[in-house]
């Protein structure tokens, strides 16, 4: 396998393993009484938000240490290859302080935005529960 096909690998697994957890998350939640279904799952998908965005940031962090030892690696490229797009996306240069903290802020922004997206779309699209949740207590009533 060359570096470019870990380059592309490594995003797309990162990507694969977050949707997958949040499929799980959704399926776990249909089991929950309907009333807290919503909010235990945009509960769990926080703390999902918040592990993938220490994760990030923690890669960020770590990158930027070896930089700075002068211990740099061509096996810490995958290890970049995570921190897009907002790597490439943040202002300033981030071999400078101003530009570290404004990256960081972006992994957060942009790991919260993401992790939140993709599951309004498990959420939205997926078989369990769905829109039958909202009309459950008309039926009952009827």
């Amino acid at each position: 396998m060359d570096l470019l096909t870990t380059l592309w690998l490594m995003p797309v697994l990162g990507v694969v393993i977050v949707v997958g957890v949040i499929i799980s998350i959704r399926r776990t939640a249909a089991s929950i009484p309907t009333s807290s279904t919503r909010r235990w799952y945009w509960r769990a998908v926080l703390v999902l938000g918040g592990v993938v965005t220490a994760v990030r940031v923690a890669i960020c962090w770590y990158l930027t240490y070896r930089a700075y030892s002068h211990h740099e690696s061509l096996s810490e490229v995958p290890l970049i290859a995570l921190l897009n797009p907002e790597y490439l996306l943040a202002p300033g240069d981030p071999a400078t302080p101003a530009g570290m903290w404004a990256l960081t802020a972006a992994l957060v922004a942009g790991s919260f935005g993401g992790v939140s997206i993709l599951a309004l779309i498990v959420w939205r699209f997926s078989g369990v529960g769905g829109r039958n949740e909202r009309h459950e207590g008309l039926d009952g009533a009827l």
